[in-house]
């Protein structure tokens, strides 16, 4: 592979653990602070994983737009060889949206700017406008399977209830005209993101097979049933902490039955662990690390994207998922072998190899 390549690969794998952790640490485990039964040396700890959570933000983030930067701009470079001008005018767009989202973490920091209406709505409307046209181009890529490509509409869907809350409140806060339904869309948007790991599980498992296997159901099977207990125990005790969990890890309200959570849960458990099994899968499979670590970053982004960090991964995962964007595919060195010149009273035993490498 070219060090390109191996740069790339090093970086997402850092950005899946570092990532992994912060939402582990910062937006899950952190959560059982909440729980009136904590007191002392248990709050404390729970406090300090907190804390550490929130610290590596800064980090994932770092890594999210080195990843980000890298990938758009070799999609661009590929995209000037083959003369595709649309996927070209994309990639450009996504690289100086890149650059403004980078000043907008460090313009966001600064206290005179960081309740400033018009700055949060033009981030907003940029970052609306970034994942659209990476959604949209996945949605209308024909190497991918119509499966695939109704889990990125539904992704965009999601997103897009998001965007549409946001502005809605930005409105009704400049004192403008009430623009209804905000809660409610995002009640939409949870449903599609919802049923997107259903298309995900059908464009992954199904299609290579794997759903058929006992063993490739042990770990979604373990997490569904630790969620159903959870559940049965809220509605027993009647204290709604799975709900506070799921709201802060991911966004979602949990306003529909809990057995349509669980359900969807083990389709998307099983849907990465298909991406990121060990098998020869064909080449036109979509079934790929690229499209399980998409996966991951949408978790990682959750539905609620209140930090420049989760716009970030949430337009990075529309990339992976529409396979714009591949830091596990090799870029492997074609070699060329260049037979030796023979020279006058020479044998070709006593001349070495010569080889000229192209990558």
């Amino acid at each position: 592979m070219s060090e390109r390549a191996w740069f790339v690969r090093l970086t997402a794998l850092a950005l899946i653990w570092v990532g992994g952790v912060e939402w582990l640490f910062g937006r899950v485990i952190s959560r059982m602070a909440a729980s009136p039964a904590l007191e002392g040396i248990g709050r404390t700890i729970i406090e300090v994983i907190g804390r550490a959570g929130l610290f590596l933000i800064s980090t994932s983030f770092l890594l999210a737009l080195t990843l980000y930067l890298v990938e758009v701009l070799h999609l661009g470079a590929t995209a000037n060889r083959r003369r595709d001008s649309t996927v070209l005018a994309l990639a450009t767009f996504l690289a100086v949206f890149g650059v403004l989202l980078a000043a907008h973490a460090v313009l966001s920091s600064v206290a005179a700017l960081r309740d400033a209406a018009w700055l949060s709505i033009t981030f907003n409307v940029l970052s609306l406008v970034a994942l659209a046209a990476a959604a949209t181009r996945g949605a209308l890529s024909r190497s991918l399977r119509a499966t695939a490509r109704g889990g990125i509409v539904l992704v965009a869907l999601a997103y897009g209830t998001w965007y549409y809350s946001v502005f809605a409140s930005a409105v009704g806060a400049a004192g403008g005209p009430n623009v209804p339904g905000g809660g409610g869309a995002l009640l939409i948007g949870e449903a599609a993101a919802l049923a997107a790991p259903v298309l995900f599980f059908a464009a992954t498992s199904v299609e290579t097979g794997r759903w058929r296997r006992m063993r490739s159901w042990l770990w979604p099977v373990l997490a569904v049933l630790l969620f159903s207990a959870a559940n049965i125990a809220d509605i027993a005790v009647d204290q709604g902490f799975t709900g506070v969990f799921t709201i802060w890890s991911v966004g979602f309200t949990l306003y529909l039955p809990w057995p349509l959570y669980a359900m969807s849960l083990a389709l998307f458990l099983h849907a990465l662990g298909t991406c990121f099994a060990r098998l020869p899968w064909p080449d036109s499979s979509y079934a790929r690390p690229d499209v399980g670590m998409g996966l991951l970053f949408l978790l990682y982004a959750g539905f609620y994207l209140q930090l420049t960090y989760q716009h970030l991964l949430a337009i990075l995962a529309i990339l992976l998922l529409g396979r714009l964007a591949r830091p596990f595919s090799p870029e492997v060195a074609i070699v060329q072998v260049v037979p030796p010149v023979m020279e006058q009273g020479s044998t070709a035993s006593e001349l070495p190899d010569r080889h000229t490498a192209t990558t």
